[in-house]
Formats: C-alpha cells, sequence, structure tokens
C-alpha cells in the first residue's frame, strides 16, 4: 500500500466513527466539578472504556494539554467496541480537569460494562 492509499484508509476510518476530544477551544461548560466523584457507575465505566481502548493511528511529536500544558501523548485511541476515537490521554482531563464527556460517550461506556459494574 502506498502512502496515499495508507492516508486515504486512515481517514476513512476516523470518518467512521463517533469522535470524542478533538478541539480547539474549552468552552467552560466542559468543565463539572461533580464530575471529579470518580465512585459514580458513570466515571468508573468512562474510564474503564478509555483504559481498554487501542491505538489506531500514531503521529509524530506530541498533543499538549489544552487546560494545564502538559504532554499527553501522540495517538489517537479507540474504544473496544469499535465506536469512538479519541486522542490518547483524553482521561486527563476527566481526572484532573473535570471535564464531562458528552452523554452518548457516557451511556455507551456504561452500556459496554453494565455487566461489570452491576
Amino acid at each position: 500500500m502506498n502512502i496515499d492509499e495508507q492516508i486515504k484508509q486512515e481517514d476513512e476510518f476516523r470518518e467512521s466513527h463517533k469522535k470524542l476530544g478533538f478541539w480547539t477551544a474549552y468552552p467552560n461548560s466542559w468543565f463539572n466539578p461533580g464530575w471529579k466523584d470518580k465512585e459514580k457507575i458513570e466515571i468508573r465505566a468512562c474510564l474503564k472504556y478509555i483504559e481498554d481502548s487501542k491505538i489506531t493511528s500514531s503521529y509524530m511529536g506530541w498533543a499538549n494539554c489544552r487546560v494545564c500544558g502538559i504532554e499527553l501523548g501522540s495517538s489517537d485511541m479507540v474504544t473496544p467496541d469499535d465506536k469512538w476515537i479519541f486522542p490518547e490521554k483524553y482521561e486527563h482531563y476527566l481526572i484532573e480537569h473535570h471535564v464531562q464527556p458528552i452523554e452518548e460517550f457516557i451511556l455507551d461506556a456504561v452500556a459496554y460494562y453494565k455487566v461489570t459494574f452491576q
């Protein structure tokens, strides 16, 4: 496969998945201080969903946290059910900055682990 075919294949893969965490600005409404209660089933499910994800694409260089500036990662990840794609170390935003994922992601995470967490 030549480079053009590989790029096309990666673009098609990204377009076929729901995306989370690819942003250029941070609306304050994404921050939810209540999200820091990691005992909630929703938070535990989201963190496990992210933890069990696998690398789908890697890039040269690091992405930095849009809030505190630390280096995060250089890959895109895909959830274990192959529904969502998001940047590596997305969990940093949930844990450190209390960013709450969109409701659809939360529902998918809880549904995926319903046997484990109930």
